[in-house]
């Protein structure tokens, strides 16, 4: 009688235990790449695409800013992750995330100067300012500094200024004697501060962001994941194609910073 009760009440913590992964909502992280609330509006009807393939409630969420993103996928907060390239090979390396779709074509990446401003913009002692220090912009752009210019990372400083708009009107205020931006992100920037500052140098492309699934999600939940995927209308010019997974390797260039960048700090509290 005993152990036919320990082998009911463990049938039970089991069924219990499958119900509960059932219904606990399926998270899609995104890459912070404009404000909360713009990002979940945005990504509501892929939500509910997704809901529709896995039968579940799909809740799409975001970070602070693209390190604590990064953080929080390493650490399996998100089951399918919208990140880019640098942060998509991380956790493919460092955690078996699974690669599934991306978003092409890719994107140019340029380095912004005021346009009342004649001369170079990189100089000793200059300030570069960016969305995000953990962004692959800014990694991008620190490579094509050290590959075309003598100055070394102790040369300059990288100013974070939070988004991109505030990255161009940094230069506009004397702040900043350059700006890292991409034409993918000119959308956020508002006309009146575009109209003021001029292409000093093309950095060259930047792939556009990459669907990760964690790496425990079942191989048949991935496969129905990335039909869906394929299978979503997104915004012209823009379309989504298959990713394999060796197509991040050109991101292992940037691996030692990524992981100097997202690695070397603490864990980010939830909220």
């Amino acid at each position: 009688m005993y152990r036919l009760l320990i082998c009911c009440l463990g049938c039970s913590l089991l069924i219990w235990t499958a119900h509960a992964h059932a219904a606990r909502d399926f998270i899609v992280g995104v890459l912070p790449y404009q404000g909360a609330r713009a990002l979940v509006v945005e990504h509501q009807k892929l939500a509910a695409s997704l809901g529709q393939t896995l039968k579940r409630h799909v809740r799409v969420v975001t970070a602070r800013n693209a390190r604590v993103f990064g953080q929080r996928m390493l650490a399996g907060d998100y089951d399918l992750a919208l990140a880019p390239a640098h942060l998509a090979r991380l956790a493919q390396a460092e955690g078996g995330w699974v690669p599934l779709a991306r978003y092409l074509p890719d994107t140019p990446a340029y380095l912004l100067a005021a346009r009342d401003r004649a001369g170079e913009p990189l100089a000793k002692g200059a300030v570069i300012a960016t969305p995000d220090r953990a962004m692959l912009l800014t990694l991008v752009a620190e490579g094509w500094i050290a590959r075309h210019t003598r100055l070394k990372p102790s040369d300059y400083t990288v100013l974070e200024t939070g988004g991109h708009n505030a990255a161009v009107q940094a230069v506009q205020q004397g702040r900043a004697d350059a700006a890292v931006s991409m034409l993918a992100a000119t959308r956020q920037v508002r006309q009146e501060h575009l109209d003021k500052v001029r292409i000093a140098h093309e950095l060259g492309p930047v792939p556009l962001l990459v669907f990760m699934a964690r790496g425990d999600i079942p191989p048949a939940t991935r496969a129905r994941l990335q039909r869906t995927l394929l299978a979503y209308p997104a915004p012209p010019p823009l379309h989504i194609a298959a990713v394999d997974p060796s197509a991040l390797a050109a991101m292992n260039a940037y691996l030692p910073r990524t992981r100097e960048l997202i690695l070397t700090t603490g864990r980010p509290n939830a909220h």
